[in-house]
């Protein structure tokens, strides 16, 4: 079902800074990043690990956006994980029946082409989770 662990969000709000601190702290350049007007998101990734894994730096381009409630309630930190699947509709039937609510009716378009659902944290043990898979790239 997962194949791997995708990326880890991170939420700030700044953006250029938090790109540089940790640039500096993984000693990696930024492989992607993207401006996501729909969302109301900027993202920035940097690897961190093995098999492809990075770190998603998320920042709010928007103030009416979920991430600035998040980040006017929360503060910077942790923000989500992704998880890899082959095709988010195939695996979704069994998320829902595990109890997990997806927070859209199906997938979104995501950075660096890939497409996106995310499930509310209430269902998820309060870690917000993301779904990503490479259908149609």
């Amino acid at each position: 079902m997962v194949k791997r662990l995708h990326h880890i969000g991170v939420a700030v709000a700044d953006f250029a800074g938090a790109v540089a601190f940790y640039r500096q702290l993984l000693g990696q350049e930024v492989i992607k990043e993207a401006t996501l007007p729909q969302q109301g998101l900027r993202l920035a990734a940097i690897p961190c690990g093995p098999d492809g894994v990075w770190l998603e730096i998320v920042s709010p381009v928007s103030p009416d956006s979920a991430l600035a409630g998040f980040l006017a309630k929360r503060g910077e930190g942790l923000h989500h994980i992704a998880l890899e699947v082959d095709n988010i509709e195939r695996v979704l039937p069994h998320y829902e029946a595990i109890g997990c609510e997806p927070l859209a009716r199906g997938p979104e378009p995501g950075l660096g082409g890939l497409r996106t659902l995310f499930f509310h944290p209430r269902s998820t043990r309060r870690v917000l989770v993301e779904l990503v898979d490479r259908v149609g790239l």
